[in-house]
């Protein structure tokens, strides 16, 4: 588990989901300028720049997100991502 939304420190849970790296019960629709209210739901991206960029979305509504992810995310892209 890179962060946890459990404790009220981040306000994104980025994790393996069942065996793929997500951003898991992904609130972000609830916070975007589109408007409409979507169900949360896992965000399951192919690839480390994908996740990043979803990350950077998160940052972008206000979420708190921890200093140390997009770093850790590169460090570990062959072990998340094998095949991309």
């Amino acid at each position: 588990m890179y962060c946890n939304i459990l404790g009220g420190t981040f306000d994104l849970t980025i994790g393996y989901y069942y065996e793929e790296l997500a951003c898991i019960e992904c609130n972000l629709d609830a916070h975007t300028r589109r408007g409409t209210l979507r169900m949360v739901k896992n965000f399951i991206p192919t690839s480390t720049q994908e996740l990043v960029d979803h990350i950077k979305e998160h940052e972008e509504v206000g979420h708190k997100v921890p200093a140390y992810l997009v770093e850790d995310l590169f460090r570990d892209d062959t072990t998340n991502f094998p095949k991309a």
